[in-house]
Order: C-alpha cells, then sequence, then structure tokens
C-alpha cells in the first residue's frame, strides 16, 4: 500500500476529528469476517487443527484494553521478553473476560497482529484522503472514503473490519510510539537488504580510443558478471551501520518525546502561574472591595450616630422651651384678665397640671 508506513497522520496526532466519534462508533458496519485464530494447543498432535469461533468486538476491545495496560504499565519497565509481554497480555485479558470464551495465548497474539496490522493500513488510507484537502466533506465522510480505499487497496477486497478498535487506538501514544519504531525497524531493514543486493559499479580510466588522460568514467554493473560475495567485515559492518540507522531513530524519536514532554510541562507551569495571578489579583480586588464595604459601613455608623445626637438635642431644646412655655402659664396673673381671656388660661392650667398629675 502506498504511503504505508504513514502510521501517524493529522488526523491521529492533532485530534481534529475527534468531534463526533463516540457516536461514529455505533453506526454498524460489515459483521466481521476475519478467519478465527487457532485456539488448539502448539504441541497437540491432531492431524487437523481445530479452529475456534470468531472474536467478537467485546473480545476484541478487551484484547485492544489489555495490550494499552501492559504496555503503559510502568512498574514492568521495556525491558520485557515478547513471551514475558504476551503471557501479561493472556493473564490481564483472561481475568477481565468474565463471560467471553477462552482465548490461548497463541490466539490473541495472531489476533493482535491482524488487529494491528489492518488499523495501521487504515490509518494510513485515512492520511491519503486527508491530504486531498477535499473541501465539504465532513467527519464521517473522510472515515467512509478511507474505509471505501482500505477495500479496494486489498488484495482480497475485505473491507476494514476494525474500526471499532480504531477508535480505541487512535489517541493512544504508546500505541503511535510502537508503530513509529515499527516503521524505523522497517525501513532499516529495507536499507540494509538494498545495501546488501547493490555490487559497486565497475570503473574503467581508459577511454575507447585509448586516451588515459581522460576522466574516469563509472559504468554501471554487468548482469552477466557474478555477483561478488559479501565478506564478514563487510556483513558486520552493514549490521553495524543498520543497528545505527535504528538506534538514531530510537534516540530521534525520545529526544522528540522529551522535548515534546518539556514543552507540555513549560505550558503547565505557566497555566499554573497564570492562574495563580489571576487568582492573587482577584483575592486583592475582593479584600479592596471588602476595605471599601467596611468603611462605608463606619461612615454609615458615625453619620446616624450624628443624626441621633442631632434629634436628641432638638428634642431637648423641644422641651425645655415647653417648661419655660408652662411657667409662663402657670404664673400669668389672671385677676387683671377679662372672663374670656381668664377662662381661657385657667383651662391651660388646668391641662398643664393634669399632663404633669399623669
Amino acid at each position: 500500500m502506498e504511503g504505508g508506513d504513514g502510521y501517524f497522520t493529522n488526523l491521529l496526532n492533532e485530534g481534529q476529528y475527534d468531534a463526533g466519534f463516540e457516536d461514529y462508533g455505533t453506526i454498524p458496519t460489515e459483521s466481521q469476517q476475519s478467519p478465527p485464530e487457532n485456539e488448539t494447543n502448539l504441541t497437540s498432535k491432531a492431524p487437523q487443527k481445530q479452529k475456534g469461533k470468531n472474536f467478537s468486538v467485546d473480545e476484541d476491545r478487551l484484547l485492544v484494553s489489555a495490550w494499552l495496560n501492559v504496555s503503559t504499565d510502568p512498574t514492568q519497565g521495556t525491558n520485557q521478553t515478547k513471551d514475558t509481554f504476551w503471557r501479561r497480555i493472556h493473564r490481564y485479558y483472561d481475568s477481565n473476560r468474565g463471560p467471553l470464551p477462552d482465548r490461548n495465548q497463541n490466539s490473541l497474539l495472531h489476533r493482535w497482529s491482524s488487529t494491528n496490522d489492518a488499523v495501521s493500513k487504515f490509518c494510513a488510507c485515512i492520511s491519503q484522503i486527508n491530504n486531498r484537502n477535499q473541501s465539504g466533506m465532513t467527519i464521517h465522510d473522510r472515515v467512509e472514503e478511507a474505509e471505501k480505499l482500505f477495500k479496494s487497496l486489498d488484495t482480497h477486497n475485505k473491507s476494514f473490519q476494525f474500526r471499532h478498535c480504531w477508535l480505541q487506538l487512535r489517541n493512544q501514544p504508546k500505541w503511535h510510539e510502537k508503530q513509529q519504531l515499527a516503521a524505523a525497524a522497517k525501513n532499516s531493514h529495507k536499507k540494509r537488504k538494498e545495501a546488501k543486493n547493490t555490487s559497486p559499479g565497475l570503473v574503467d580510466p581508459t577511454t575507447p580510443d585509448g586516451n588515459q588522460d581522460a576522466p574516469a568514467e563509472t559504468s554501471p554493473p554487468q548482469t552477466d558478471l557474478p555477483r561478488r560475495t559479501i565478506g564478514k567485515k563487510m556483513a558486520k559492518e552493514m549490521r553495524r551501520e543498520g543497528m545505527d540507522a535504528y538506534s538514531d531513530a530510537l534516540d530521534t524519536l525520545w529526544a522528540k518525546k522529551r522535548e515534546a514532554d518539556a514543552e507540555k510541562e513549560l505550558k503547565r507551569d505557566e497555566r499554573f502561574a497564570k492562574a495563580y495571578a489571576l487568582d492573587k489579583e482577584r483575592l486583592e480586588l475582593e479584600q479592596k472591595k471588602l476595605a471599601i464595604e467596611e468603611q462605608k459601613y463606619t461612615n454609615e455608623q458615625k453619620r446616624l450616630e450624628q443624626e441621633k445626637e442631632r434629634l436628641d438635642n432638638e428634642a431637648n431644646n423641644l422641651y425645655l422651651k415647653r417648661i419655660a412655655e408652662e411657667q409662663r402659664i402657670m404664673s400669668m396673673d389672671l385677676s387683671a384678665m377679662s372672663d374670656m381671656q381668664r377662662q381661657y388660661y385657667m383651662c391651660l392650667q388646668a391641662e398643664i397640671v393634669a399632663r404633669r398629675m399623669n
């Protein structure tokens, strides 16, 4: 498949197609037609191998979950043998399968190999569709086009049967990392193979007219000449170069990962610092607001006290004026007044006496 090594597309890494895939995963696909994995014991002497049932969607999802859990377990480290790695996957699968059928370790390994290969090829198809930059295509349109491309490129014209696994793996950094390492190893092996199959050209320092002063020309390798056998030294050198290329690719990958982690850590620290500064500023504003409110309350209390004092003074002044008026009325000489005046002031004096008596 063209672009088969491009497992890591913008669609997967940038997450631009995340929205809506939760519902998309429920769209019915063609039924699983993949061949069942062998469930018999590898040491069985039966003349014909018995085939187990096809893997269900739930089994595939549990297998992917087991692979991710074992791969990302930091307590186990990375220096695990293949057999140890798959024993742990089988143990995880078996302890979490519930009512699902029992599967042996070899069956899980073969099923994962088929799943991983199909999902990787499907990612390459998505990359091709995404690189077309066709306007007006929705998320679902691109995935459907990728499924059509996958089917057209398959040697048996088979449909993509692992969409549920792709939905689990597409945003998993560990799976991306494994695919990058596999691609680097594949490219390194390809380079070693090309170097092994290539023989040096033949150099003839003499021109056709016998002039040895002319520049030398390099002629292509002759197909009828016997190919020179690669010596042990050259084979070791080629193997060392291949390992160096693989090591360089691995170092580059880890350097990029460390750089990305450092950048994420820096951005996280910046976010924390910004959030802390905003919280501090908000707290200071709240404290200033509280101080202003307290000052307003203090000022209002003072104003009320002053108003109360003013009212008390006014009431006291009125009381003194009333006492003075009553004393004036009570001390008036009624003998020199007319009968009506006398009667009026006598009534006032009676009211004053009655009020004071009460």
